[in-house]
């Protein structure tokens, strides 16, 4: 089993047209073996904000 602190992972500032004060932490990734999900953490600082989006994760969605 994989156990992580999100407080002791690297973080990188999100490079996202429209955001700003955002970090995100790979928690789990390719390099762990999940060959199709990513789990991620972000901290979002006071002020800070990422623009609205979407993602195409193939799951449906209800009433779809």
């Amino acid at each position: 089993m994989l156990i992580r602190s999100a407080g002791k992972m690297p973080g990188e500032p999100v490079e996202m047209d429209g955001a700003r004060f955002v970090t995100m932490r790979l928690m789990v990734g390719r390099a762990d073996g999940a060959a199709n999900f990513a789990m991620r953490h972000f901290t979002v600082e006071a002020g800070g904000h990422t623009p609205r989006h979407t993602h195409d994760c193939g799951t449906p969605t209800p009433g779809s």
